[in-house]
């Protein structure tokens, strides 16, 4: 059994530093050394008190003391967390554009002459919260799903927004990134970053409720917009 007995970190310019200190039997050494070894990468998650969260760190440092064979070994490493903020476990995905089945029965609904057969959850405006305590970037993943969509656009002021200047033909996909290291557009996987408006802003969300809303030069009822945020922290 390995055993994690402390860590203590701080926070540097540019990183958080944190010594670890494990105990684990003889018999990892070699599982140690491969899965700790200087430059390699990794995650660390914690619990605290129910509370799980974790960061993406490197080892600059690991040294492994062993006084006998016999006898269990000592781990002491120094991770360094390029992105010094604690991240939540969940994404909070969601599909901002979601539509539910509408049955009725024994009536049916008819618009001029269609049937009504399903209905939007939200309209083009939908409520975002960070729980976190630091701005944090969004994921979007915008589908033609019904149709051609020009030139969508994510609100999240009149003057705070991101347009992508393209034509989305049925079931395209199209990817747009605000995180912080982890910036892009893409359609269909393919880098499309100059096919953005000059005026649009890689924009992030505070701490607090946002209102942010979708929209299109054309097609926006063909639209299936999900969205994805993480909520980092200063601890755990």
């Amino acid at each position: 059994m390995i055993q994690l007995f402390f860590f203590i970190y701080f926070i540097s310019d540019d990183a958080r530093i944190i010594s670890v200190e494990m105990h684990a039997p003889n018999h990892y050494r070699g599982q140690m050394i491969k899965m700790f070894g200087a430059g390699r990468p990794g995650r660390l998650t914690v619990n605290w008190g129910g509370t799980m969260r974790y960061i993406d760190y490197m080892v600059t440092d690991a040294q492994m003391v062993q006084e006998t064979v016999a006898q269990n070994l000592k781990v002491f490493l120094t991770l360094r967390c390029p992105d010094v903020f604690f991240n939540d476990m969940s994404d909070f995905g969601e599909n901002i554009a979601a539509t539910m089945p509408l049955i009725i029965f024994p009536n049916l609904w008819y618009v001029d002459t269609g049937l009504v057969s399903d209905y939007k959850l939200f309209d083009s405006t939908v409520v975002l919260q960070n729980s976190g305590d630091v701005p944090i970037g969004l994921k979007l993943k915008i589908t033609a799903l019904k149709g051609n969509v020009l030139n969508p656009v994510i609100y999240l002021t009149e003057r705070v927004y991101f347009r992508v200047y393209v034509q989305m033909l049925g079931n395209d996909v199209l990817e747009i990134s605000t995180v912080r290291r982890e910036k892009y557009v893409r359609l269909n996987g393919e880098n499309i970053l100059n096919k953005t408006d000059m005026s649009s802003t890689f924009f992030e969300i505070e701490p607090g409720v946002h209102k942010i809303y979708y929209n299109a030069d054309d097609g926006m009822e063909n639209m299936n917009v999900y969205l994805h945020r993480r909520p980092q922290y200063l601890g755990v």
